[in-house]
């Protein structure tokens, strides 16, 4: 929650949600980057917002769309043999945790889902499949092959094109 939503005032403050994927490992990064690009000394550049940790615990299973056993590369790996259960995950996010902290805390309608490297192909393809499902989609990852990274952009561009 962010600090002012304890201040008192004439009305509650709501305010809008970042979902952030594998919030373990980022959430005390985003969060203070959040918080300084809320706050005066940043001129509010960004809103104040509640920023929501979901850590997956096996990523290859529920942050890949579909399932392949082999790497970025070709190679084969059987640590990916558990890959393709991306859309169960985004089911999951939709049925349970999402309504519960709409209901349990002050929310405007306005989504934002966060992820990196497997939590940032889960955000390009909830963009590519989805992307009425939030207002704003930030994924960060290393590119291994910038052309690949140009040609799904493109995709995704064309594709918001479509009536």
């Amino acid at each position: 929650m962010p600090p002012a939503a304890t201040e008192p005032g004439y009305a509650p403050k709501c305010y809008p949600v970042l979902h952030l994927l594998d919030g373990d490992w980022h959430f005390p990064y985003v969060t203070a980057l959040v918080q300084q690009l809320s706050t005066v000394t940043s001129l509010g550049v960004c809103p104040e917002m509640i920023v929501v940790d979901i850590p997956h615990p096996y990523p290859t299973r529920g942050l890949t769309p579909t399932h392949s056993t082999k790497r970025w590369d070709g190679a084969e790996d059987r640590t990916l043999n558990s890959s393709g259960g991306g859309e169960k995950f985004l089911e999951f996010l939709e049925a349970e945790p999402l309504p519960y902290i709409d209901a349990k805390y002050p929310t405007v309608p306005y989504r934002l889902l966060m992820g990196h490297s497997l939590g940032g192909l889960t955000v390009i393809n909830t963009l590519a499949t989805k992307p009425k499902a939030r207002q704003y989609y930030t994924a960060t990852s290393r590119i291994e092959d910038l052309s690949e990274a140009r040609q799904k952009i493109a995709e995704l561009q064309r594709a918001s094109r479509k009536p």
